[in-house]
């Protein structure tokens, strides 16, 4: 694996961990709170997190059929723990053969044939710095949601 690739699945599993870090420390009823009507529980945020990167990942560099149903991601409730950390893990063991085959002269390759929700088409370096920097915003937000509901009365 070259030292992008490495680099980048090793900052995966880092949010992951973090992610899953904030799982851990939430009661169940948490899991599914949301402060506002607009803003996204941490369920929700996991699971449009391993949907998202099934896409970019997964469909779009490593060419697997990622059967995503995004509108389905924000209507995600009654998730466990257990069952928020097992979809991380399945996502991570989904994208790390993509990223170990991955060469760096695959980055400038167009991406899979699918396209995202704009209709642009996307090489691959695109899309694996995009999907690395979505879960770094949503992890932020899972450890904000954790700060919220620690903060109520």
């Amino acid at each position: 694996m070259n030292a992008l690739t490495a680099a980048t699945l090793h900052r995966f599993d880092e949010l992951h961990a973090s992610m899953k870090e904030v799982i851990a420390a939430l009661p169940a009823q948490a899991l599914d709170w949301s402060p506002a009507p607009e803003v996204n529980s941490v369920a929700v945020l996991v699971a449009h997190v391993c949907g998202s990167e099934r896409f970019w990942i997964g469909e779009k560099i490593g060419e697997l059929d990622a059967q995503r149903n995004r509108d389905a991601e924000f209507t995600v409730r009654g998730l466990d723990s257990t069952k928020l950390t097992a979809m991380l893990d399945a996502s991570l063991d989904m994208l790390r053969p993509v990223l170990e085959k991955l060469a760096l002269d695959d980055l400038s390759r167009p991406a899979g044939a699918s396209v995202s929700r704009d209709d642009s088409a996307h090489d691959v370096a695109w899309c694996l710095q995009h999907a690395l920097e979505h879960v770094a915003v949503h992890t932020g937000h899972v450890e904000l949601m954790r700060q919220w509901w620690q903060s109520q009365p």
